[in-house]
C-alpha cells in the first residue's frame, strides 16, 4: 500500500547506480590492501600446506569468497543500513505515529482493483534488481547475487508489512505479502530459468482522471508527505498499467527470426479505470507492441548493460489494442 518511500530510494539508485559504481572502481586501488582482488588461479581446488610449493589439490575452496571485495561490502552495508534506519524513522513519524496497536492481519483484495498488488510485485522486483547489482559489484557471481538480492528485497518488504500489522489503520495484509513474494520469486527464478529471461515485467504511467481533480490533488498531496513527484506517480494507482513483455525474436524458431525485428516485443497489460470516481470501476486488459532495449542500445559496452536493463522495466508508448472489457485501438498507448 505504501510504496512511495521505497520507490524514492529506487529512483535515487537509478540515477547513481552505474555512475557511483564506476566512480568507486577508480578509487578501489587506494584501499585494495584490505581486499583480495584480481584474477584467481586457474585450478578449482587447492590448499597450501606449509610453504607455497607444497600444494594439496584435494580440498575445495569457495572461489566466490575469495572474490568478494570487502571495501565494497563495507560501502554497500553502510549505505543500506543508513537508508533502512532513515526510512524507518521517517515511516514511524509519518505513517505509524499515533497508530500503534495490537498486531493484526488484514485481507484487502478489492482495493484499487488490486492494482496495488501489482505495484507490490513490481516494487519487489526492482528492489531485488538493485540489491542484486550491489551484491554483484561486491564480487558475488550472478546466481548468488540474484538469490541474496531477492532475499534482501523480500525481507525489506516483510518488515514493512510487519510494522503495518501493528498499525490500527492498516494491518498485515496477507495479499500484499503474497505479491511481495511473487516479485522476489520471479526475479530469482528468472536468473535460474533461461526461458524466463525472454520476458520482462514493466510499468507505464499516465496521470489518472482523479489525480487531476481538486480532490485527487489534495488527497495524493497529503499522502505524498512532501516527497517528490515520483511518489505521487506511485500512489496514483488509476494511472498505472503493468505489462508482461515477451521478446518475440528470441522466442521464434531460428528459421523465422529473419521475419521479425530483433527489438520488437509484444506485451500483455492490465490497468484499472475510474478509480476514486462515481463511475463504475473496471479492470482493463491490453495487447501492445513493445521495445527490447537490449537489442536497440549497445548492451555489451561498459555501462550500457545497466541502462538497457533499467529501460526494460518501463513500457514506453506504442501501438496497442484494448481487448477487455471492450475493443479499442490506440495509435500510441499511454493512458486508458
Amino acid at each position: 500500500m505504501k510504496r512511495s518511500y521505497s520507490l524514492t530510494l529506487f529512483v535515487w539508485l537509478i540515477v547513481v547506480n552505474q555512475y557511483a559504481f564506476d566512480f568507486l572502481d577508480n578509487y578501489s586501488a587506494k584501499i585494495s590492501q584490505f581486499t583480495l582482488q584480481g584474477s584467481l588461479p586457474s585450478y578449482e581446488y587447492f590448499t597450501i600446506d606449509g610453504d607455497d610449493e607444497n600444494i594439496n589439490y584435494s580440498e575445495p575452496i569457495d572461489r566466490d569468497s575469495l572474490q568478494i571485495k570487502w571495501n565494497r561490502v563495507a560501502i554497500i552495508g553502510t549505505s543500506y543500513t543508513a537508508a533502512v534506519v532513515g526510512l524507518h524513522i521517517w515511516q514511524s513519524n509519518n505513517w505509524w505515529s499515533d497508530e500503534r496497536g495490537k498486531f493484526h492481519f488484514k485481507i484487502n483484495v478489492e482495493h484499487a482493483q488490486a492494482m496495488d498488488k501489482f505495484s507490490h510485485t513490481y516494487a519487489t522486483i526492482m528492489e531485488s534488481y538493485f540489491f542484486s547489482k550491489a551484491f554483484n559489484w561486491c564480487g558475488l557471481n550472478d546466481e548468488k547475487s540474484a538469490l541474496w538480492g531477492s532475499i534482501l528485497a523480500l525481507l525489506y518488504q516483510t518488515q514493512i508489512e510487519i510494522q503495518d500489522g501493528f498499525a490500527k489503520k492498516w494491518g498485515f495484509d496477507v495479499n500484499d505479502q503474497i505479491a511481495n513474494t511473487i516479485g522476489a520469486g520471479w526475479f530469482y527464478a528468472r536468473s535460474k530459468v533461461d526461458f524466463l529471461k525472454h520476458f520482462d515485467i514493466k510499468m507505464s504511467y499516465y496521470p489518472s482522471d482523479y489525480s487531476r481533480t481538486e480532490e485527487g490533488i489534495e488527497e495524493l498531496g497529503k499522502k505524498n508527505q512532501g516527497f517528490s513527484f515520483v511518489n505521487y506517480i506511485f500512489l496514483d494507482y488509476g494511472g498505472h498499467t503493468y505489462w508482461l513483455s515477451g521478446r518475440v525474436w528470441e522466442l521464434l524458431p531460428e528459421r523465422l527470426q529473419n521475419y521479425w525485428p530483433k527489438f520488437l516485443a509484444l506485451s500483455v497489460g492490465v490497468s484499472a479505470h475510474n478509480l476514486k470516481t462515481d463511475r463504475k470501476q473496471q479492470r482493463e486488459y491490453y495487447l501492445s507492441l513493445d521495445y527490447d532495449f537490449s537489442k536497440i542500445l549497445p548492451a555489451n559496452k561498459k555501462g550500457w548493460k545497466t541502462i538497457t536493463e533499467l529501460l526494460n522495466f518501463i513500457h514506453f508508448p506504442a501501438p496497442a489494442v484494448r481487448i477487455s472489457p471492450d475493443f479499442k485501438g490506440f495509435l500510441l498507448y499511454y493512458s486508458q
